[in-house]
């Protein structure tokens, strides 16, 4: 998975690969821990995408979890300029 541009103004682009269709939850958190925004997403096996408007978030640092049922299954670092 990737998720991009990092560091990100407006928009952020998570994108990745399934193997099996999959209900998604991609959920941003601030250092401190707590949720700035999540989403749930239904995808189709193969390649897929998913565009966040972050906008509204203050400057600094964020952590960008993908949740496939109750697993993590990805988490980067991204910074809000």
């Amino acid at each position: 998975m990737r998720i991009y541009p990092n560091p990100v103004k407006n928009q952020l682009i998570i994108t990745g690969f399934l193997q099996t269709a999959a209900d998604l939850q991609i959920k941003i958190t601030d250092v401190s821990g707590k949720t700035v925004t999540t989403g749930k997403y239904r995808k189709q096996a193969g390649e897929w995408n998913v565009q966040m408007n972050v906008t509204g978030f203050s400057t600094g640092m964020y952590y960008v979890q993908v949740i496939n049922g109750r697993s993590v299954i990805f988490t980067q670092s991204l910074y809000k300029d």
